[in-house]
């Protein structure tokens, strides 16, 4: 029985033991009661890729998660980052940014920080060609960043690497093995673009909202700048970012225009970007058209009532020919007379890519139950747009001399006549420049 009572108390010492073990180790793991985020953001460029200047904000924060006062920090540039002298901090007044070194950014306290309060200066920077954009922030209870165990912890709302710039992929169609700036009327679209650091290099964390990229938020819009609007009615869905690219679908409204451009705007810093690009790449505004011709194809469209057709022959590889028709007759007036267009509607040919001294002949067929459309054929005027059909940006488009025409009397009226009874025109172009928009 001595032996069996031992036995059992051997057991519930060992109980007692691991019970304890397991104590000790949740205590181990307390929470910092020290936390802190920083930003780094652009406040005024020029941006672009290195060497560049900029004028950057270094944000200092004292989380509300923290349970002790802020007292000091050193923001360090990364290799190739050139400091200027901060301006003075916001508040708390007790705060300075004064240089530190060749690449450090030293805020000092005679009043530290409270949990919530934050502080913030002002930098210019130059950027080298290999430069690394990141900071790295290293912050202390103390009031004049001396001593050890008073660090603080990164908490979840820091940003390091300032964005630098966006650039898009060029928005347009694949057809019949050739990507050309076009989309198609109420389709949907893919849009991409990519997010770039101040010095140039992809930021593959944007848009992540992972620690370390805290706030990073881009829209995508239609540019407002432009004269007249465009892509009225459209839908724009996303960006979703993966890798420092944005993906995001553009669905346009049921309206046939020429030259459409997006507007990507980062929304903390404001740095924006055109889908058009710069004089540095080749990227353009796009199209939104119904039917797409490119080299090879016989390009044949007809209007909604199956009234009006257009039919062209793409002979420039690489080029394309994009053609819709508008109801949108608001700024239309042909030749300073009253009278609306053949069929009341716009016909719009958007020539691209062709080399320069490449033509294209397009031909436009009425039928004959058009109301309008008989008579002599001579008596027909043509007028182009070359602005989307608004007003006053119309004119006369004459006959071509001689015949064949030549192409620097583009555009002209190549041919004109009736078949089986139908009236139909034939316009030569220069599409290097003629059309941008509308046609009747």
């Amino acid at each position: 029985m001595k032996v069996r009572r031992k036995g059992l108390a051997t057991v519930g010492a060992a109980f007692a033991l691991a019970a304890l073990v397991a104590v000790i180790g949740a205590a181990q793991a307390a929470p910092s009661t020290k936390i802190y985020d920083a930003t780094v953001h652009v406040v005024s460029g020029p941006v672009s890729p290195a060497p560049a200047t900029a004028t950057l904000r270094l944000t200092l924060t004292n989380s509300t998660k923290s349970k002790q006062t802020l007292g000091s920090a050193n923001f360090t540039a990364g290799n190739g980052i050139t400091l200027g002298t901060p301006t003075a901090t916001s508040r708390p007044l007790q705060w300075t940014a004064l240089p530190q070194g060749t690449n450090v950014v030293a805020f000092r306290s005679t009043v530290a920080l409270k949990p919530g309060e934050f502080v913030f200066a002002d930098v210019v920077v130059t950027t080298s060609a290999s430069c690394i954009a990141t900071m790295t922030t290293h912050v202390k209870q103390s009031n004049d960043f001396s001593g050890t165990g008073n660090d603080f912890a990164p908490g979840t709302s820091s940003n390091l690497r300032p964005l630098g710039s966006f650039t898009f992929d060029q928005i347009g169609s694949e057809d019949n093995g050739f990507f050309v700036p076009q989309i198609i009327v109420s389709e949907a679209a893919p849009v991409s673009l990519t997010a770039y650091d101040i010095c140039g290099a992809k930021e593959t964390g944007y848009g992540s909202g992972t620690a370390g990229n805290y706030g990073d938020v881009a829209i995508l819009s239609r540019d407002d700048s432009q004269d007249p609007e465009r892509l009225e009615g459209a839908t724009i869905t996303g960006p979703t970012w993966t890798s420092g690219v944005g993906f995001a679908t553009l669905t346009p409204g049921n309206v046939v225009e020429t030259g459409d451009r997006l507007l990507a705007t980062d929304e903390v810093t404001g740095i924006t970007a055109k889908s058009d690009g710069d004089a540095a790449d080749d990227l353009v505004d796009f199209d939104v058209v119904e039917e797409i011709c490119t080299f090879g194809d016989t390009c044949h469209w007809v209007n909604s009532n199956k009234k009006i057709e257009v039919d062209a022959q793409v002979q420039a590889p690489g080029a394309s020919l994009g053609v819709g028709f508008s109801s949108n007759l608001s700024g239309f007036s042909c030749n300073n007379e009253t009278d609306l267009p053949l069929g009341e509607t716009l016909i719009f040919v958007n020539p691209r890519d062709y080399e320069s001294g490449e033509t294209q002949s397009v031909t436009f067929t009425y039928d004959k139950t058009v109301p309008g459309s008989s008579g002599n054929v001579e008596n027909f005027q043509v007028c182009m747009s070359k602005d989307n059909g608004v007003a006053e940006s119309w004119f006369l488009v004459l006959d071509c001399e001689p015949d064949p025409p030549a192409s620097d009397e583009t555009p002209c009226v190549e041919d004109r006549g009736r078949t089986n009874g139908d009236l139909f025109v034939t316009i030569f172009l220069d599409p290097t420049v003629d059309p941008a928009g509308g046609m009747t």
